[in-house]
């Protein structure tokens, strides 16, 4: 299986964000309920995509906590192509 890792490009954004609402792990808008999220945004500058076939199959983002820190956030690969490596490709990217 051929992958291409990325940097993510604001045309990717819509198919990230529902690979990782497939998930669970999409970006939250405060809410009442919730009004200090994890996570309110996915900053596209801090993200990286797969894609197979011109497909997005993957993203896998972090976060800039200071200048000499930052934390992993989300990884989330497509169904189809779990167990191929996909995840680990994007893990090599973001670190």
């Amino acid at each position: 299986m051929s992958v291409e890792i990325r940097k993510m490009r604001k045309d990717d954004l819509q198919r990230a964000l529902a690979l990782l609402a497939a998930w669970n792990m999409a970006p939250r808008p405060p809410t009442a309920e919730i009004p200090d999220p994890e996570r309110a945004s996915l900053n596209i500058d801090n993200s990286f995509v797969a894609l197979h076939d011109g497909k997005l199959v993957g993203v896998a983002s972090y976060i800039v906590l200071d200048k000499e820190t930052a934390e992993t956030a989300s990884l989330a690969v497509a169904k189809t192509c779990q167990g191929l490596g996909v995840g680990y490709l994007l893990q090599k990217a973001r670190l």
